[in-house]
């Protein structure tokens, strides 16, 4: 019995070759000394955890090692990711740190949701061979097989806006607010659903109904 014992930090492979006595082994009816292949591949790397930036409008994927992708453009996310249809129109993914990939949401109505599994498409799927770990001549990929669960921002931002507009206005007069001092919302543009109802009896309540904007958009 032959035991040859191997031990590295990292990824490599050796060729050894039998000699018994000081002779060379050669394997039956062959004429070259046999030889031993032994190759150390690097672990298969892992995902920590996927969670919402507290913007909202990125999600960050922890590695356990520093990684990197298969494909030579780390930017394309529908390399790395197999449902990237839930990523939205304009997703884009890029390295942070070794460990981090970020993907920036684009738009859309069926993007990523947090939270625990369900049918809703909040989980990310990696497509086979995506990401390998960084700088290994022998390695493992990131097992397909295994999604990853986006949890929710530690931290989410809320929407705060301060209205503002005149107290009175004349007979058949117009009235304007404004809402231009607004924050939480994360560099991204907001829709406003406005809805003015009367808070006091009026006279003639048929010139006081209740109006609805819904066209208008802030940045």
């Amino acid at each position: 019995m032959l035991k040859i014992q191997v031990t590295s930090d990292m990824s490599a492979s050796w060729t050894f070759k039998v000699n018994i006595n000081g002779k060379p082994v050669v394997n039956s009816g062959a004429t070259d000394p046999a030889e031993i292949n032994v190759v150390i591949k690097h672990p298969a790397p892992s995902v920590i955890r996927s969670r919402f930036t507290d913007t909202g409008n990125a999600i960050e994927v922890m590695f356990n090692v520093p990684v990197t992708t298969a494909s030579n453009n780390q930017q394309v996310c529908s390399r790395i990711f197999a449902n990237v249809d839930k990523l939205g129109d304009g997703a884009s993914c890029s390295f942070t740190t070794p460990k981090t990939l970020q993907v920036v949401i684009g738009t859309g109505t069926n993007v990523i949701e947090p939270g625990k599994y369900s049918r809703h498409g909040d989980q990310l799927m990696f497509n086979q061979n995506s990401i390998k770990p960084a700088k290994q001549s022998n390695f493992l990929y990131l097992n397909s097989d295994e999604p990853s669960v986006v949890e929710a921002p530690n931290n989410p931002l809320d929407v705060n806006f301060v209205v503002s507009g005149p107290t009175t206005i004349n007979n058949c007069g117009s009235y304007q607010l404004k809402a231009e001092q607004i924050s939480g919302h994360g560099g991204r543009k907001l829709t406003y659903d406005w809805q003015l109802e009367p808070t006091v009896v009026v006279q003639d309540s048929s010139s006081f109904s209740p109006i609805r904007l819904q066209d208008a958009e802030g940045q």
